[in-house]
């Protein structure tokens, strides 16, 4: 039996509110796309800490540059256990994160990822 893989992704400050900031995988040295070779499953989202009160986030999945799913930070609070809309399964592609920061000071953040299988 294969067991889950946890990935790091992270979303640097952005430059403004509302708009698109590719995150990076600190894992595999910062890489902005990763490629599913084979069949995969994104089992859950997880923020790595929930944001401070007044900082709002949306993070998106990207495959093959079409927007797959996304969710507001708010959704992936540490202090639940399932979170909506998972999992995700996906097929052979290239996927990439992208998140946008919505209100407050612009501020990092950063998600764990937890996969079927490693990418």
């Amino acid at each position: 039996m294969v067991a889950p893989v946890v990935r790091e992704i992270d979303m640097a400050a952005p430059a403004a509110l509302a708009t698109d900031t590719t995150l990076t995988d600190p894992q595999t040295g910062g890489l902005t796309f990763q490629t599913l070779s084979q069949m995969n499953r994104l089992v859950d989202i997880t923020n790595f800490a929930d944001p401070a009160a007044g900082l709002t986030y949306i993070l998106k999945l990207v495959k093959n540059g079409r927007e797959l799913r996304r969710w507001a930070a708010a959704q992936l609070l540490t202090t639940v256990n399932v979170h909506p809309g998972f999992p995700v399964d996906s097929n052979p592609g290239n996927i990439q994160w992208v998140g946008q920061q919505i209100a407050g000071a612009l501020t990092a953040q950063k998600y764990l990822a937890t996969w079927f299988m490693d990418l």
